[in-house]
Protein backbone atom coordinates (compact mmCIF):
# COMPACT_ATOMS: atom_id res chain seq x y z
CA UNK A 1 0.00 0.00 0.00
CA UNK A 2 1.37 3.77 -0.42
CA UNK A 3 -0.28 7.20 0.99
CA UNK A 4 -1.93 9.69 -1.65
CA UNK A 5 -2.86 13.11 -1.31
CA UNK A 6 -3.39 16.37 -2.47
CA UNK A 7 -4.64 20.19 -2.33
CA UNK A 8 -6.40 22.07 -4.99
CA UNK A 9 -7.64 25.82 -4.56
CA UNK A 10 -8.14 27.49 -8.29
CA UNK A 11 -7.18 30.86 -8.22
CA UNK A 12 -5.45 30.47 -4.71
CA UNK A 13 -2.09 29.01 -3.00
CA UNK A 14 -1.86 25.42 -1.07
CA UNK A 15 -0.42 25.45 1.70
CA UNK A 16 2.46 23.46 1.79
CA UNK A 17 3.13 23.24 5.26
CA UNK A 18 -0.34 21.24 5.66
CA UNK A 19 1.14 18.57 2.35
CA UNK A 20 3.69 18.11 4.53
CA UNK A 21 1.45 16.90 7.47
CA UNK A 22 -0.29 14.87 5.66
CA UNK A 23 2.68 13.07 4.70
CA UNK A 24 3.98 12.46 8.16
CA UNK A 25 0.31 11.06 9.30
CA UNK A 26 1.01 8.34 6.04
CA UNK A 27 4.40 7.59 7.05
CA UNK A 28 3.10 4.24 8.05
CA UNK A 29 1.45 3.48 4.21
CA UNK A 30 4.91 4.15 2.43
CA UNK A 31 8.01 4.38 3.85
CA UNK A 32 10.28 4.04 1.05
CA UNK A 33 9.76 7.26 -0.52
CA UNK A 34 7.98 10.32 -0.07
CA UNK A 35 7.42 13.10 -3.07
CA UNK A 36 5.66 16.31 -3.59
CA UNK A 37 4.67 18.07 -6.82
CA UNK A 38 3.28 21.80 -6.41
CA UNK A 39 1.58 22.16 -10.12
CA UNK A 40 1.31 25.53 -11.75
CA UNK A 41 -1.78 24.57 -14.14
CA UNK A 42 -0.30 26.88 -17.11
CA UNK A 43 2.35 24.11 -16.63
CA UNK A 44 4.99 24.99 -14.48
CA UNK A 45 6.11 22.23 -11.64
CA UNK A 46 8.09 22.45 -8.27
CA UNK A 47 9.21 18.62 -7.49
CA UNK A 48 10.29 18.04 -3.64
CA UNK A 49 11.19 15.19 -1.70
CA UNK A 50 11.23 14.71 2.25
CA UNK A 51 13.44 12.87 5.37
CA UNK A 52 12.06 9.28 3.51
CA UNK A 53 13.26 10.37 0.21
CA UNK A 54 16.15 8.24 -1.05
CA UNK A 55 19.57 9.88 -2.38
CA UNK A 56 19.04 7.96 -6.05
CA UNK A 57 16.11 9.53 -6.37
CA UNK A 58 17.36 13.01 -6.77
CA UNK A 59 19.98 12.25 -8.88
CA UNK A 60 18.20 9.88 -11.10
CA UNK A 61 17.43 13.09 -13.68
CA UNK A 62 13.92 12.12 -14.76
CA UNK A 63 11.72 14.86 -15.52
CA UNK A 64 9.88 14.04 -12.55
CA UNK A 65 12.60 13.76 -10.02
CA UNK A 66 12.48 15.53 -6.33
CA UNK A 67 14.37 18.91 -6.07
CA UNK A 68 13.66 19.83 -9.58
CA UNK A 69 12.65 23.28 -10.51
CA UNK A 70 12.80 26.26 -8.09
CA UNK A 71 12.09 25.90 -4.30
CA UNK A 72 8.47 25.98 -3.28
CA UNK A 73 9.34 30.21 -1.69
CA UNK A 74 11.19 31.01 -5.05
CA UNK A 75 7.97 29.11 -7.10
CA UNK A 76 5.53 31.35 -5.40
CA UNK A 77 1.51 30.99 -5.12
CA UNK A 78 0.56 27.26 -7.07
CA UNK A 79 -2.90 26.14 -6.75
CA UNK A 80 -2.20 21.86 -6.68
CA UNK A 81 -0.47 20.13 -4.36
CA UNK A 82 0.06 16.33 -5.31
CA UNK A 83 2.04 14.33 -2.46
CA UNK A 84 2.84 10.53 -2.52
CA UNK A 85 4.01 8.04 0.16
CA UNK A 86 5.76 5.17 -1.25
CA UNK A 87 5.95 1.08 -0.60
CA UNK A 88 8.09 0.05 -3.29
CA UNK A 89 6.98 -3.08 -4.66
CA UNK A 90 6.94 -2.50 -8.87
CA UNK A 91 10.08 -1.22 -10.19
CA UNK A 92 12.14 -0.52 -7.15
CA UNK A 93 14.50 2.17 -9.04
CA UNK A 94 14.52 5.64 -8.51
CA UNK A 95 12.02 5.42 -11.95
CA UNK A 96 9.22 4.45 -9.75
CA UNK A 97 9.30 7.97 -8.08
CA UNK A 98 6.12 9.59 -7.55
CA UNK A 99 4.12 11.83 -8.49
CA UNK A 100 5.04 11.23 -11.61
CA UNK A 101 4.75 13.16 -15.07
CA UNK A 102 4.81 12.27 -18.76
CA UNK A 103 7.07 13.35 -20.69
CA UNK A 104 6.14 16.68 -21.61
CA UNK A 105 4.86 17.67 -17.89
CA UNK A 106 1.11 17.50 -19.09
CA UNK A 107 -0.02 14.72 -16.73
CA UNK A 108 0.88 14.08 -13.43
CA UNK A 109 -0.76 11.56 -11.04
CA UNK A 110 -0.36 10.14 -7.74
CA UNK A 111 -1.67 6.50 -7.39
CA UNK A 112 -1.59 3.78 -4.64
CA UNK A 113 -2.73 0.30 -5.81
CA UNK A 114 -1.60 -1.95 -8.35
CA UNK A 115 -3.26 -2.73 -11.64
CA UNK A 116 -2.31 -6.26 -12.07
CA UNK A 117 -2.39 -6.79 -15.93
CA UNK A 118 0.26 -3.44 -16.80
CA UNK A 119 2.37 -6.01 -18.36
CA UNK A 120 0.22 -6.79 -20.65
CA UNK A 121 -1.31 -3.63 -21.37
CA UNK A 122 1.87 -1.87 -21.57
CA UNK A 123 2.64 -3.80 -24.58
CA UNK A 124 -0.52 -2.74 -26.20
CA UNK A 125 0.57 0.69 -25.32
CA UNK A 126 3.88 0.26 -26.89
CA UNK A 127 2.11 -1.07 -29.89
CA UNK A 128 -0.36 1.96 -30.08
CA UNK A 129 3.53 3.98 -30.17
CA UNK A 130 3.94 5.08 -26.15
CA UNK A 131 7.02 4.69 -24.89
CA UNK A 132 8.15 3.96 -21.59
CA UNK A 133 11.56 5.12 -19.20
CA UNK A 134 10.74 2.58 -16.41
CA UNK A 135 8.88 -0.68 -15.48
CA UNK A 136 6.35 0.64 -13.29
CA UNK A 137 2.98 -0.03 -13.16
CA UNK A 138 2.27 4.06 -12.53
CA UNK A 139 3.51 5.39 -15.72
CA UNK A 140 1.69 2.60 -17.73
CA UNK A 141 -1.67 4.15 -15.84
CA UNK A 142 -0.61 7.52 -17.15
CA UNK A 143 0.35 6.37 -20.41
CA UNK A 144 -3.66 4.61 -21.03
CA UNK A 145 -4.51 7.98 -19.48
CA UNK A 146 -3.23 10.00 -22.56
CA UNK A 147 -4.35 7.42 -25.06
CA UNK A 148 -7.71 6.34 -23.87
CA UNK A 149 -8.73 9.28 -21.72
CA UNK A 150 -11.45 8.01 -18.48
CA UNK A 151 -12.29 4.87 -20.33
CA UNK A 152 -9.05 3.68 -19.41
CA UNK A 153 -10.63 2.74 -16.31
CA UNK A 154 -12.31 -0.46 -18.05
CA UNK A 155 -8.82 -1.85 -18.94
CA UNK A 156 -7.52 -2.18 -15.58
CA UNK A 157 -7.52 -4.95 -13.51
CA UNK A 158 -6.43 -4.54 -10.53
CA UNK A 159 -6.78 -2.47 -7.14
CA UNK A 160 -6.73 1.56 -7.32
CA UNK A 161 -7.27 4.59 -6.07
CA UNK A 162 -5.46 8.05 -7.95
CA UNK A 163 -5.81 11.37 -8.91
CA UNK A 164 -4.57 12.72 -12.46
CA UNK A 165 -4.10 16.33 -13.06
CA UNK A 166 -4.38 16.96 -16.63
CA UNK A 167 -3.39 20.88 -17.51
CA UNK A 168 -4.36 20.12 -20.85
CA UNK A 169 -8.37 20.31 -19.61
CA UNK A 170 -7.44 21.74 -16.48
CA UNK A 171 -8.83 19.36 -13.86
CA UNK A 172 -8.25 16.83 -11.42
CA UNK A 173 -9.67 13.14 -12.74
CA UNK A 174 -9.59 10.97 -9.76
CA UNK A 175 -10.94 7.39 -9.60
CA UNK A 176 -11.14 4.20 -7.04
CA UNK A 177 -11.21 0.26 -8.30
CA UNK A 178 -14.26 -1.12 -8.94
CA UNK A 179 -14.58 -2.82 -5.01
CA UNK A 180 -13.21 -0.03 -3.66
CA UNK A 181 -9.80 -2.37 -1.63
CA UNK A 182 -8.10 0.81 -1.82
CA UNK A 183 -9.02 4.63 -0.34
CA UNK A 184 -10.07 7.51 -1.39
CA UNK A 185 -11.19 10.67 0.95
CA UNK A 186 -12.23 14.04 0.31
CA UNK A 187 -13.47 16.99 1.14
CA UNK A 188 -15.17 19.76 -1.29
CA UNK A 189 -16.39 23.05 -0.39
CA UNK A 190 -17.81 24.44 -3.47
CA UNK A 191 -13.97 26.13 -4.28
CA UNK A 192 -11.16 24.05 -2.52
CA UNK A 193 -10.95 20.47 -2.73
CA UNK A 194 -8.36 17.89 -0.71
CA UNK A 195 -7.96 13.98 -0.47
CA UNK A 196 -5.78 11.43 0.92
CA UNK A 197 -5.67 7.41 1.33
CA UNK A 198 -6.41 7.94 5.29
CA UNK A 199 -9.09 10.68 6.99
CA UNK A 200 -6.82 11.37 9.61
CA UNK A 201 -4.84 13.53 7.01
CA UNK A 202 -7.49 15.14 5.98
CA UNK A 203 -9.24 15.46 10.08
CA UNK A 204 -6.07 16.61 11.87
CA UNK A 205 -4.10 19.21 9.38
CA UNK A 206 -7.43 21.48 9.22
CA UNK A 207 -8.00 24.46 11.43
CA UNK A 208 -11.80 23.66 11.66
CA UNK A 209 -13.14 21.45 13.98
CA UNK A 210 -14.41 18.06 12.44
CA UNK A 211 -17.28 17.13 13.85
CA UNK A 212 -18.35 13.08 14.39
CA UNK A 213 -21.55 11.89 11.80
CA UNK A 214 -24.18 10.54 14.57
CA UNK A 215 -25.59 8.70 12.36
CA UNK A 216 -22.86 6.56 11.16
CA UNK A 217 -22.03 5.79 14.80
CA UNK A 218 -25.40 5.13 15.42
CA UNK A 219 -25.21 2.73 13.06
CA UNK A 220 -21.71 1.15 13.75
CA UNK A 221 -23.53 0.33 17.76
CA UNK A 222 -26.66 -0.93 16.30
CA UNK A 223 -25.92 -2.70 13.16
CA UNK A 224 -21.78 -3.14 13.00
CA UNK A 225 -21.84 -1.14 9.83
CA UNK A 226 -18.65 0.47 8.60
CA UNK A 227 -18.92 1.62 5.21
CA UNK A 228 -21.78 3.62 4.01
CA UNK A 229 -20.28 4.09 0.15
CA UNK A 230 -20.03 8.26 0.35
CA UNK A 231 -20.51 8.87 4.02
CA UNK A 232 -17.86 8.56 6.23
CA UNK A 233 -17.97 8.76 10.02
CA UNK A 234 -16.27 12.53 9.96
CA UNK A 235 -18.80 15.43 8.95
CA UNK A 236 -17.95 17.28 5.66
CA UNK A 237 -15.58 14.18 4.97
CA UNK A 238 -16.67 11.76 2.01
CA UNK A 239 -15.68 8.62 0.17
CA UNK A 240 -15.63 8.04 -3.09
CA UNK A 241 -17.18 4.91 -3.58
CA UNK A 242 -16.68 1.41 -4.84
CA UNK A 243 -16.54 2.00 -9.10
CA UNK A 244 -16.55 5.34 -9.02
CA UNK A 245 -14.75 8.43 -10.61
CA UNK A 246 -14.87 12.02 -9.73
CA UNK A 247 -13.16 15.15 -11.48
CA UNK A 248 -12.35 18.70 -10.14
CA UNK A 249 -12.47 21.73 -12.32
CA UNK A 250 -12.84 25.63 -10.93
CA UNK A 251 -15.58 25.64 -9.22
CA UNK A 252 -17.19 22.34 -9.68
CA UNK A 253 -16.88 18.67 -8.75
CA UNK A 254 -18.75 15.67 -10.77
CA UNK A 255 -18.69 12.42 -9.64
CA UNK A 256 -19.54 9.40 -11.71
CA UNK A 257 -20.23 5.42 -11.48
CA UNK A 258 -18.03 3.39 -14.08
CA UNK A 259 -18.36 0.14 -12.93
CA UNK A 260 -21.37 -2.09 -11.67
CA UNK A 261 -22.05 -5.63 -11.58
CA UNK A 262 -25.06 -6.29 -13.77
CA UNK A 263 -28.17 -7.92 -11.04
CA UNK A 264 -29.61 -9.12 -14.29
CA UNK A 265 -26.70 -11.02 -15.51
CA UNK A 266 -27.25 -14.98 -14.83
CA UNK A 267 -24.60 -17.74 -15.95
CA UNK A 268 -25.04 -19.89 -18.56
CA UNK A 269 -23.53 -23.45 -18.75
CA UNK A 270 -23.12 -26.88 -16.71
CA UNK A 271 -22.16 -27.00 -13.00
CA UNK A 272 -18.91 -28.36 -14.46
CA UNK A 273 -18.29 -25.93 -16.86
CA UNK A 274 -18.65 -23.39 -14.08
CA UNK A 275 -16.66 -25.01 -11.93
CA UNK A 276 -13.79 -25.21 -14.67
CA UNK A 277 -14.42 -21.58 -15.12
CA UNK A 278 -14.00 -20.68 -11.32
CA UNK A 279 -10.58 -22.52 -11.19
CA UNK A 280 -9.21 -20.99 -14.05
CA UNK A 281 -10.34 -17.42 -13.12
CA UNK A 282 -9.03 -18.18 -9.72
CA UNK A 283 -6.02 -19.17 -10.91
CA UNK A 284 -5.36 -16.39 -13.25
CA UNK A 285 -5.73 -14.20 -10.19
CA UNK A 286 -3.29 -15.48 -7.79
CA UNK A 287 -0.72 -15.79 -10.56
CA UNK A 288 -1.60 -12.03 -11.83
CA UNK A 289 -0.66 -10.97 -7.64
CA UNK A 290 2.00 -12.70 -7.40
CA UNK A 291 4.04 -10.01 -9.84
CA UNK A 292 6.03 -8.28 -7.78
CA UNK A 293 9.63 -7.44 -7.63
CA UNK A 294 9.91 -8.13 -3.95
CA UNK A 295 9.17 -11.38 -2.34
CA UNK A 296 5.69 -12.30 -2.16
CA UNK A 297 3.78 -14.42 1.07
CA UNK A 298 0.25 -15.33 2.60
CA UNK A 299 -1.50 -15.38 5.32
CA UNK A 300 -2.91 -18.53 6.05
CA UNK A 301 -5.74 -19.41 8.59
CA UNK A 302 -6.56 -23.02 7.76
CA UNK A 303 -9.62 -22.21 6.64
CA UNK A 304 -10.93 -22.81 2.49
CA UNK A 305 -10.07 -19.56 1.25
CA UNK A 306 -6.82 -19.16 2.27
CA UNK A 307 -5.76 -22.40 2.07
CA UNK A 308 -6.70 -22.21 -1.72
CA UNK A 309 -4.76 -19.51 -2.10
CA UNK A 310 -1.16 -20.99 -0.84
CA UNK A 311 -2.14 -23.78 -2.39
CA UNK A 312 -2.12 -22.29 -5.59
CA UNK A 313 0.71 -20.27 -5.39
CA UNK A 314 3.06 -22.51 -4.35
CA UNK A 315 1.87 -24.88 -7.35
CA UNK A 316 2.60 -21.15 -9.84
CA UNK A 317 5.91 -20.43 -7.95
CA UNK A 318 9.06 -22.03 -8.48
CA UNK A 319 10.22 -21.66 -4.90
CA UNK A 320 8.18 -22.23 -1.29
CA UNK A 321 6.01 -19.67 -0.23
CA UNK A 322 5.90 -17.90 3.08
CA UNK A 323 2.90 -18.78 4.95
CA UNK A 324 1.84 -16.86 7.98
CA UNK A 325 -0.53 -17.77 10.57
CA UNK A 326 -2.50 -17.34 13.84
CA UNK A 327 -2.75 -19.49 16.41
CA UNK A 328 -4.27 -19.48 19.85
CA UNK A 329 -3.66 -21.90 22.57
CA UNK A 330 -7.08 -21.91 24.45
CA UNK A 331 -8.22 -24.93 22.83
CA UNK A 332 -8.92 -26.79 19.65
CA UNK A 333 -12.02 -24.58 19.06
CA UNK A 334 -9.74 -22.24 18.65
CA UNK A 335 -7.04 -23.28 16.95
CA UNK A 336 -6.57 -24.52 13.07
CA UNK A 337 -2.89 -25.34 13.34
CA UNK A 338 -3.66 -28.53 12.66
CA UNK A 339 -5.60 -27.59 9.37
CA UNK A 340 -3.02 -24.88 8.46
CA UNK A 341 -0.53 -27.45 9.06
CA UNK A 342 -1.78 -30.09 6.20
CA UNK A 343 -1.99 -26.98 3.69
CA UNK A 344 1.62 -25.93 4.51
CA UNK A 345 2.96 -29.14 4.12
CA UNK A 346 0.78 -30.39 0.96
CA UNK A 347 1.99 -27.17 -0.96
CA UNK A 348 5.61 -26.96 0.04
CA UNK A 349 5.18 -23.60 2.19
CA UNK A 350 7.31 -22.29 4.40
CA UNK A 351 5.14 -21.75 8.01
CA UNK A 352 5.73 -19.09 10.71
CA UNK A 353 3.00 -18.97 13.17
CA UNK A 354 2.39 -16.40 16.30
CA UNK A 355 0.32 -17.51 19.43
CA UNK A 356 -1.27 -13.80 20.70
CA UNK A 357 -1.30 -14.41 24.60
CA UNK A 358 -3.12 -10.40 25.25
CA UNK A 359 -0.72 -8.99 26.97
CA UNK A 360 0.50 -6.69 24.72
CA UNK A 361 -3.88 -6.33 23.62
CA UNK A 362 -3.84 -2.75 24.57
CA UNK A 363 -0.51 -1.60 23.10
CA UNK A 364 -1.59 -2.63 20.20
CA UNK A 365 -4.81 -1.27 20.34
CA UNK A 366 -2.95 1.69 21.29
CA UNK A 367 -1.15 1.55 18.01
CA UNK A 368 -3.86 0.38 15.59
CA UNK A 369 -5.82 3.48 17.31
CA UNK A 370 -3.52 5.44 16.05
CA UNK A 371 -3.42 4.55 12.76
CA UNK A 372 -7.09 2.88 11.77
CA UNK A 373 -8.97 5.30 9.49
CA UNK A 374 -12.40 4.73 11.03
CA UNK A 375 -13.69 2.42 13.80
CA UNK A 376 -14.06 -1.45 12.46
CA UNK A 377 -17.16 -3.56 13.80
CA UNK A 378 -14.86 -6.40 15.20
CA UNK A 379 -12.33 -7.31 17.33
CA UNK A 380 -10.08 -9.45 14.70
CA UNK A 381 -7.86 -6.65 14.07
CA UNK A 382 -5.84 -7.34 16.61
CA UNK A 383 -5.24 -10.79 15.54
CA UNK A 384 -4.69 -9.95 11.80
CA UNK A 385 -1.98 -7.46 13.80
CA UNK A 386 0.16 -9.76 15.06
CA UNK A 387 0.09 -11.56 11.71
CA UNK A 388 1.50 -8.68 9.94
CA UNK A 389 3.87 -7.97 12.21
CA UNK A 390 5.19 -11.30 12.14
CA UNK A 391 5.44 -11.18 8.55
CA UNK A 392 7.44 -7.54 8.66
CA UNK A 393 9.93 -9.03 11.17
CA UNK A 394 10.36 -11.68 8.43
CA UNK A 395 11.33 -8.76 5.64
CA UNK A 396 8.01 -9.12 3.94
CA UNK A 397 5.93 -6.36 2.16
CA UNK A 398 3.52 -8.07 -0.04
CA UNK A 399 0.74 -10.78 1.64
CA UNK A 400 -1.94 -12.49 -0.62
CA UNK A 401 -4.88 -13.23 1.63
CA UNK A 402 -8.02 -15.47 1.64
CA UNK A 403 -10.58 -12.54 2.74
CA UNK A 404 -13.34 -12.16 0.51
CA UNK A 405 -13.88 -15.47 -0.06
CA UNK A 406 -16.60 -15.73 2.31
CA UNK A 407 -18.24 -13.33 -0.20
CA UNK A 408 -17.70 -14.50 -3.09
CA UNK A 409 -18.64 -18.28 -1.83
CA UNK A 410 -21.56 -17.03 0.39
CA UNK A 411 -19.29 -19.08 3.06
CA UNK A 412 -21.32 -17.31 6.36
CA UNK A 413 -24.46 -18.36 7.51
CA UNK A 414 -25.91 -15.30 7.20
CA UNK A 415 -25.87 -15.54 3.33
CA UNK A 416 -28.32 -18.67 3.11
CA UNK A 417 -31.11 -16.23 3.80
CA UNK A 418 -30.11 -14.00 0.50
CA UNK A 419 -29.70 -17.42 -1.55
CA UNK A 420 -33.14 -18.73 -0.32
CA UNK A 421 -34.76 -15.04 -0.87
CA UNK A 422 -33.10 -15.54 -4.65
CA UNK A 423 -34.56 -19.04 -4.94
CA UNK A 424 -38.33 -17.39 -4.34
CA UNK A 425 -37.89 -14.71 -6.29
CA UNK A 426 -37.10 -16.57 -8.84
CA UNK A 427 -40.10 -18.99 -7.87
CA UNK A 428 -38.17 -21.80 -7.42
CA UNK A 429 -39.99 -22.64 -4.80
CA UNK A 430 -38.80 -26.18 -4.75
CA UNK A 431 -35.44 -25.28 -4.37
CA UNK A 432 -35.85 -23.07 -1.43
CA UNK A 433 -38.16 -25.51 0.14
CA UNK A 434 -35.09 -27.87 0.22
CA UNK A 435 -33.05 -25.49 1.75
CA UNK A 436 -35.00 -24.02 4.25
CA UNK A 437 -34.34 -26.89 6.98
CA UNK A 438 -30.94 -26.93 6.90
CA UNK A 439 -30.72 -23.39 7.12
CA UNK A 440 -33.54 -23.19 9.86
CA UNK A 441 -31.61 -26.20 11.43
CA UNK A 442 -28.37 -24.12 11.95
CA UNK A 443 -30.41 -20.41 12.26
CA UNK A 444 -33.68 -21.46 13.68
CA UNK A 445 -37.15 -21.10 11.60
CA UNK A 446 -38.13 -17.93 12.70
CA UNK A 447 -34.47 -15.95 12.44
CA UNK A 448 -34.07 -17.86 8.74
CA UNK A 449 -37.74 -16.32 8.00
CA UNK A 450 -36.99 -12.79 9.36
CA UNK A 451 -33.83 -12.61 6.92
CA UNK A 452 -35.68 -14.21 4.09
CA UNK A 453 -38.62 -11.97 3.91
CA UNK A 454 -36.75 -9.11 5.36
CA UNK A 455 -36.91 -6.75 2.28
CA UNK A 456 -41.19 -7.28 1.30
CA UNK A 457 -41.26 -6.18 5.35
CA UNK A 458 -42.16 -3.06 7.02
CA UNK A 459 -39.42 -1.35 8.58
CA UNK A 460 -40.77 -1.07 11.89
CA UNK A 461 -41.30 -4.71 12.05
CA UNK A 462 -37.66 -5.54 10.52
CA UNK A 463 -36.15 -3.29 13.49
CA UNK A 464 -39.07 -5.07 16.06
CA UNK A 465 -37.84 -8.37 14.79
CA UNK A 466 -33.95 -7.74 15.13
CA UNK A 467 -34.20 -6.50 18.41
CA UNK A 468 -36.51 -9.86 19.23
CA UNK A 469 -33.63 -11.98 17.67
CA UNK A 470 -30.98 -10.16 18.80
CA UNK A 471 -30.00 -9.14 15.30
CA UNK A 472 -30.15 -5.11 16.83
CA UNK A 473 -27.85 -3.80 19.12
CA UNK A 474 -30.07 -0.47 19.29
CA UNK A 475 -30.52 -1.27 23.12
CA UNK A 476 -26.78 -0.04 23.87
CA UNK A 477 -27.91 3.81 21.90
CA UNK A 478 -28.60 6.64 24.35
CA UNK A 479 -32.17 8.00 23.40
CA UNK A 480 -30.36 10.45 21.46
CA UNK A 481 -28.65 8.14 19.25
CA UNK A 482 -31.45 6.13 18.69
CA UNK A 483 -33.59 8.85 17.62
CA UNK A 484 -31.08 9.65 14.35
CA UNK A 485 -31.97 7.84 11.41
CA UNK A 486 -29.58 5.69 9.02
CA UNK A 487 -26.65 6.99 7.93
CA UNK A 488 -27.66 8.10 4.43
CA UNK A 489 -25.93 6.23 1.11
CA UNK A 490 -26.24 9.12 -1.42
CA UNK A 491 -23.14 10.92 -3.17
CA UNK A 492 -22.84 14.59 -3.22
CA UNK A 493 -25.57 16.09 -5.23
CA UNK A 494 -23.38 17.17 -8.03
CA UNK A 495 -23.14 14.63 -10.43
CA UNK A 496 -21.49 13.80 -13.75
Amino acid sequence: MCGIAGLYEPGGRVDVGRLHEMSRLMRHRGPDDEGLALIDPSGGAVTLGGADTPAAAYASGLPYAPGRGATARAFGPTPLGLLHRRLAIVDLSPAGHQPMCDADGRLWITYNGEVYNYIELKAELEGLGERFVSTSDTEVILAAYRRFGPACLERFNGMFAFAIWDAGKRELFCARDRLGVKPFYYQWDGRRFAFASDPRALVLTQPQRIRPSLPAVRDLIALDWVDHEAQTFFEGVWQLPAGHALVVGEGRLAVRRWWALDPHRRARGTRAEWTAEFERLFTDAVRLRLRADVEVGSCLSGGLDSSAVVTTAGRILPHPIHAFSCAYDEGPAWDERPYAKLTADASGAVQHVVVPDGSDFWEVFDRLHDLQGEPTAGPGLYSQWKVMDLAHGAGLKVLLDGQGGDETLAGYFRYLPIRLRDLIARGDLGGALAMFGPVAERLGAAVTLALTFEPWLPAPLVEALRRRFGQGKDRALSPALRAIGHAAPPLPPRQW
